[in-house]
């Protein structure tokens, strides 16, 4: 694929579109990529930090809620949390 244009029914055919997720670099990177590429190289830790920022998401979402429920004020720390979990959406593989 190197030096090709990607589009979305590169790695997806148009009849089985899915919610984004990192659990594609374990499958349809492979189908191009050889394990020893740099760019397979480069997936794996792409997709290392998604995880782990989607954990880090977790984690603070509960936090809120428990602050919430504590009756704290959270609307703008809940609106920065949008935020993130919108461009760590717009951020999976697609």
């Amino acid at each position: 694929m190197h030096g090709k244009s990607l589009q979305c029914i590169t790695c997806h055919n148009n009849h089985r579109n899915e919610h984004p997720t990192t659990a594609l670099y374990d499958s349809v990177c492979r189908k191009c990529h050889k394990e020893t590429s740099p760019a397979f190289a480069a997936g794996v830790q792409i997709k290392k930090a998604l995880d782990m920022t989607e954990d880090l998401l977790t984690t603070a979402t509960r936090a809120i809620e428990n602050a919430k429920k504590k009756g704290l004020y959270t609307a703008e720390v809940e609106q920065k949390i949008a935020i993130v979990k919108t461009s760590l959406m717009e951020a999976q593989p697609i």
